[in-house]
């Protein structure tokens, strides 16, 4: 993990202790719903793939915020903090420009992962 990630991930700065849980919980969610986007940027998958990966990570951070117990504000607070995360690791990984890294991401067997995830939250009915 790039130094900054790293750093991001543990600066408590940003959040609350169960907002940082809360984080923590949503940071595969966040992961997923980028890939996502960019799939759909380079092509690679549909709009409705990313909606329909986008409605249910919706629903299941307002679960997990209920859960924990943080308020709107701190579940926002932390979704903001998760995505600089993932815009610092792009950018030390050089995968800023999105375009630029379509063909990794068509290589990529996480992709393939998030297809049998997006097939579960489906029921597989396509």
């Amino acid at each position: 993990m790039p130094i900054a990630a790293a750093n991001a991930q543990g600066d408590a700065s940003c959040c609350s202790e169960k907002a940082l849980e809360y984080r923590k919980i949503m940071m595969p969610v966040q992961r997923a719903l980028d890939m996502a986007y960019r799939a759909g940027i380079c092509r690679l998958r549909s709009e409705h793939y990313f909606r329909t990966l986008s409605d249910s990570a919706m629903r299941y951070a307002m679960q997990e915020s209920r859960r924990i117990g943080i308020t709107n504000a701190e579940m926002s607070a932390a979704d903001a903090a998760a995505k600089a995360i993932l815009a610092d690791e792009a950018k030390a990984a050089g995968n800023e420009d999105i375009l630029k890294s379509c063909p990794h991401l068509a290589r990529d067997p996480r992709l393939l992962q998030l297809d049998q995830l997006r097939s579960e939250i489906l029921g597989n009915y396509h």
